[in-house]
């Protein structure tokens, strides 16, 4: 299988980012997107939610103090 079909490799990137470069036989650059793509994951989408999280329990305390009686 030599020759590659373009979007297949696209499509494998948009997948998964790297795997289309694994489907290339371009193993550095694989690690290479593959590890910023977890390490922006990690570092955007999971502090994300807690703050997401925090909001949650933010606007069910509030809520609930607006529902006491007298406020």
């Amino acid at each position: 299988m030599k020759n590659k079909k373009m979007w297949i490799a696209g499509l494998l990137s948009l997948l998964i980012p790297g795997a289309g470069q694994v489907y290339v036989k371009k193993y550095l650059w694989a690690i290479i997107f593959f590890v910023l793509y977890v390490g922006l994951l990690i570092t955007v989408y999971v502090p994300s939610i807690f703050v997401a999280a925090i909001a949650v329990v933010h606007a069910v305390q509030i809520a609930g103090k607006q529902e006491a009686p007298g406020k």
